[in-house]
C-alpha cells in the first residue's frame, strides 16, 4: 500500500469532565502492552482472493453487537494475504467479510475462526478457505394471506448434536421481507436450519418497530413449537425454496413512557432522540427501535406495541452533544410501564488531529474533510449504543464530546469508505496505541 494512502491519527488527547479527578499516564501504560501480529491467506477454489476485508472483533462481540469495540480491518493484497498487527494478548474473532460466500473453516454457532492471541507470540496462518454459500428463501403471511413488509426471518443452525445457534443478526438486512412478504437469506453454512418469524417470549428477538412487531413466533410450516418444525437442508451453492411461514394474529402489546431530565437540575428536556432495545444480558443493549423519535416540549417519550420482555430506553446520541444519557432498564410483563426516567449526565471530551501520512498533495489533504470519526464506549456499567459520528475540521481536527466514563476506541465510520484513505495508527502524546483502543477515561481525569 502506498504511503499517501494511509491515514495516520496523531492524537492530542484531552479529557474533560465534571467527575475530574488525579490524572494518570495512559501513554505510559501504553508502553507495558505487549503486542501481537495475526496473518494468515484467504483463498477460492485454490487462489487467492485479493481485496476482501478481513474483520477481527473481540470473541464476545456475538452478544454484543452495540457496546464492544470497533473492529479491526485489514484488506489482502493481491495475493489474498492480510496483516493485523498492534493486538494485545486476548481472545478474537476473524472472518473474511464475502457476505454470499462462506468459510469451509467455520463451525457451527461461530463466525469465522476463534485466535487466541499470547503476550509477545504472533497467530500467523489464519488461512480461510471460501466456497459459495447457501440460500433459503420462503414468503411470510398473515392468516388473510397478506404479505408481511419488512419483517425480520430468524435462522437457527442445528449441529449433529441437536444443538441450536441462531443466526446473529450482523447484516440484519440479508433477513428481511420484500414488499411481496419475501425473504432471501444468502451466504448460508451448508448444515440444517430451521426457520421461524414472529416475537419470542423473552424479547430477544424481537423485531423492529417499524416492521410491525407483536406476532407469536411461527415456525416453517406455520408451527409454534420448534420440535414439529422439519429441518431445511442448506447445499452450498443451492437454493432452498418455498420455505414459507402463515403467521397468526398479533399478540397483545404494550406501552412503556417516561421522561429525559437533566440528571443536576431534574428538569426535562424536550426534543431529545430516544431509542430502545432488548437486553441480552445485565450489560449490553440490542436496538431494535425508536431511533427517529424524540421526546415532546415536556421531555415525555412513549413507546408503542412492545411484546413481554426485558428493555432498556436511552438516548441517542448526537454530533456536538455535551451529553451522554443513563439507559433506563424496564421489564414488562402484562400491562403498561410508565414513570421511566433518562437521565443525562455531562460527559468526557475526547479532541485530536488526523494527518495523512506521506503527501502534500492539495487534493489528498482535502479528503480529510470528508472523513467521519465516531467514538465507542466500553464501560463496565450499562451504556447508551453509540450512532452519531463526527466530521473532521478541514486542518484534520477533531472533537467527540458527551462521551461516558470508559475505554474509549476511535474508528472511521465512512460508508461507503472515501477511496484511498485507511486508518494506519494512532498516537498519543507521541506514543502509539493499541489498535482502536485510545484511553481508559476513567484513568485520564474521570474517575
Amino acid at each position: 500500500m502506498q504511503a499517501l494512502s494511509r491515514t495516520v491519527f496523531i492524537v492530542l488527547l484531552s479529557v474533560f469532565s465534571m467527575f475530574a479527578a488525579a490524572r494518570t499516564s495512559s501513554a505510559q501504560e501504553s508502553k507495558k502492552e505487549n503486542r501481537a501480529t495475526i496473518t494468515g491467506r484467504v483463498t477460492l477454489e485454490g487462489k487467492p482472493v485479493p481485496r476482501v476485508t478481513v474483520i477481527l472483533t473481540s470473541s464476545d462481540r456475538y452478544m454484543n453487537l452495540t457496546q464492544s469495540a470497533p473492529p479491526v480491518r485489514a484488506t489482502t493484497d493481491e495475493d489474498g494475504r492480510y496483516r493485523m498487527t498492534g493486538l494485545s494478548a486476548g481472545s478474537y474473532a476473524v472472518s473474511p467479510n464475502v457476505p454470499a460466500f462462506v468459510v469451509v473453516e467455520e463451525r457451527v454457532g461461530q463466525l469465522g475462526q476463534t485466535v487466541n492471541v499470547l503476550e509477545r507470540e504472533d497467530a500467523e496462518d489464519i488461512n480461510f478457505t471460501l466456497k459459495q454459500g447457501g440460500v433459503i428463501t420462503g414468503r411470510i403471511t398473515d392468516g388473510e394471506g397478506k404479505p408481511i413488509i419488512g419483517g425480520r426471518v430468524n435462522l437457527m443452525q442445528v449441529d449433529e448434536q441437536g444443538r441450536t445457534f441462531e443466526k446473529p443478526y450482523a447484516n440484519g438486512f440479508r433477513f428481511m421481507t420484500d414488499d411481496r412478504g419475501v425473504y432471501r437469506v444468502y451466504g448460508l453454512q451448508p448444515g440444517r436450519y430451521k426457520v421461524s418469524f414472529g416475537d419470542s417470549t423473552d424479547g430477544r428477538s424481537m423485531r423492529p418497530a417499524f416492521a410491525g412487531g407483536g406476532y407469536p413466533r411461527t415456525f416453517h410450516p406455520d408451527v409454534a413449537d420448534a420440535a414439529r418444525s422439519p429441518f431445511v437442508e442448506v447445499t452450498a451453492g443451492i437454493e432452498a425454496t418455498g420455505i414459507d411461514i402463515t403467521v397468526g394474529r398479533r399478540s397483545r402489546s404494550y406501552a412503556a413512557t417516561g421522561r429525559v431530565i437533566d440528571a443536576a437540575t431534574g428538569a426535562p428536556i424536550a426534543n431529545i432522540q430516544f431509542g430502545y432495545g432488548v437486553l441480552p444480558d445485565q450489560k449490553h443493549i440490542m436496538p431494535v427501535g425508536g431511533g427517529g423519535s424524540r421526546t415532546n416540549a415536556n421531555g415525555e417519550f412513549r413507546i408503542e406495541s412492545l411484546p413481554t420482555g426485558r428493555f432498556a430506553v436511552f438516548v441517542v446520541s448526537q454530533e456536538e452533544s455535551e451529553f451522554y444519557g443513563e439507559p433506563s432498564v424496564f421489564e414488562v410483563a402484562d400491562s403498561d410501564v410508565s414513570g421511566l426516567e433518562i437521565k443525562l449526565q455531562r460527559g468526557s471530551t475526547v479532541s485530536g488531529v488526523a494527518a495523512i501520512e506521506g503527501t502534500e498533495d492539495p487534493d489528498v489533504l482535502a479528503k480529510l474533510a470528508k472523513l467521519e470519526i465516531r467514538a465507542w464506549v466500553q464501560s463496565e456499567s450499562l451504556s447508551q449504543p453509540s450512532f452519531a459520528p463526527t466530521k473532521f475540521g478541514v486542518n484534520g481536527s477533531f472533537r467527540l464530546a458527551g462521551l461516558q466514563p470508559g475505554k474509549v476506541y476511535l474508528t472511521l465510520s465512512n460508508y461507503p469508505p472515501v477511496k484511498g484513505l485507511s486508518l494506519l495508527r494512532v498516537e498519543r502524546d507521541g506514543v502509539e496505541q493499541l489498535t482502536a483502543s485510545l484511553v481508559d477515561s476513567r484513568s485520564a481525569g474521570t474517575r
